[in-house]
């Protein structure tokens, strides 16, 4: 017995039933929730009074009105309008979330800025983050070694203005000298990042800085070669940053206060030149790497004051610094190491061999 056939458009019209029965307007028993035009109204189907199944009954609606042989009731006024009220509620609903959900994505990307470990970064946090940063270094000299572990918290006053605050704890070695340690200077610091271009993939920054060291080192460390003195620095960078390349350029001057004792000690220069690539290019949930290599120049003047005597380490000093980064989302690890390629200081016996520093950071 051969099975009964069946015509393309009921067969057409099952398959669109089924599929309308997926949706969110429909159930899988068969029920419309919000009728609209061109869709098949059925409040009750009863496959037993009409020894068919709901797929039937849709099916056979849709196939009348394919064959012209009837129409579809067309939905009340009162259904449109609540369907059209149902529409711009959604579209009210996802203008929120989006709205409340881009700043979020907006920071995670923040996590991807890196900049330099000796020297400034033009890059500032987001308005109203907070970043944290816990360090620790050595610098070991022919004959002193000097050792620190510092925390330093930042915050985003605006998205292009942060204001910052440093509190060190040292250990100093001397030959021939009594060890010291304790708290160092707390330093004040603030950056305004005053000019940005923003490339394809890519931004120019330019910043200014000012950092003040507070003279509230304990007692031990006020009888140190540092002193315990009100400094201020003063600084300009700029930087180039894209997914592949970095660049930075900075020069920083630091005036040295007088010491308890009366004595100034000679103001700083620094300079420095960075260069920097990500050999991989990963996504912001992927761990990255970023590696960088500076150049760090830096004098030390003379004292001033009624000392006819120069500063030890009155001269200068230039540097090769390797530094890598390695960051994962809102976290990151930056090391690296200061080896020197040239000195010339009044003492030579105050050289340093190296110095090294490694840092973990966590924004929020």
């Amino acid at each position: 017995m051969q099975p009964a056939s069946i015509s393309p458009v009921k067969k057409t019209c099952w398959l669109i039933s089924f599929a309308r029965a997926l949706t969110p307007d429909h159930g899988l028993g068969g029920r419309t929730s919000s009728p609209r035009k061109g869709r098949v109204v059925s409040e009750n189907l009863d496959p037993g009074s009409d020894e068919r199944s709901a797929k039937d009954h849709a099916a056979a609606a849709c196939e009348t009105r394919a064959s012209g042989r009837g129409r579809l009731p067309r939905p009340s006024g009162k259904s449109v309008r609540q369907d059209q009220e149902q529409e711009s509620m959604m579209r009210k609903r996802t203008l929120l979330l989006m709205t409340l959900f881009a700043p979020l994505l907006w920071r995670g990307e923040t996590a991807q800025a890196h900049g330099p470990l000796f020297s400034p970064a033009p890059e500032t946090i987001f308005k109203g983050g907070t970043e944290l940063t816990l360090g620790t270094g050595i610098e070991d000299g022919t004959r002193t070694t000097n050792y620190a572990v510092s925390l330093e918290a930042t915050y985003g006053i605006t998205a292009n203005w942060e204001v910052g605050i440093e509190i060190p704890h040292t250990w100093r070695s001397r030959t021939g000298e009594e060890n010291v340690n304790g708290i160092g200077n707390l330093v004040v610091q603030t950056k305004y990042q005053f000019w940005k271009r923003d490339l394809s993939g890519a931004q120019y920054k330019s910043s200014a800085l000012i950092k003040i060291n507070m003279p509230t080192s304990s007692k031990s460390q006020r009888m140190s070669p540092d002193g315990n003195s009100t400094d201020i620095t003063l600084g300009l960078v700029a930087g180039y940053e894209s997914r592949r390349w970095y660049w930075f350029a900075s020069g920083v001057y630091r005036i040295n206060g007088r010491y308890t004792q009366g004595r100034a000690r000679g103001d700083r220069q620094f300079l420095s030149l960075v260069g920097g690539i990500r050999p991989f290019l990963t996504a912001y949930r992927k761990p990255d790497t970023v590696l960088m290599l500076e150049l760090n120049w830096e004098r030390t003047s003379r004292d001033r004051g009624n000392f006819t005597q120069l500063t030890e380490a009155q001269g200068w000093r230039l540097f090769l610094s390797p530094v890598v980064w390695w960051t994962y989302r809102q976290f990151a690890i930056r090391a690296g190491i200061q080896v020197p390629v040239a000195q010339h200081l009044r003492e030579k016996a105050l050289a340093v061999d190296y110095r090294a520093r490694i840092e973990a950071v966590y924004h929020f």
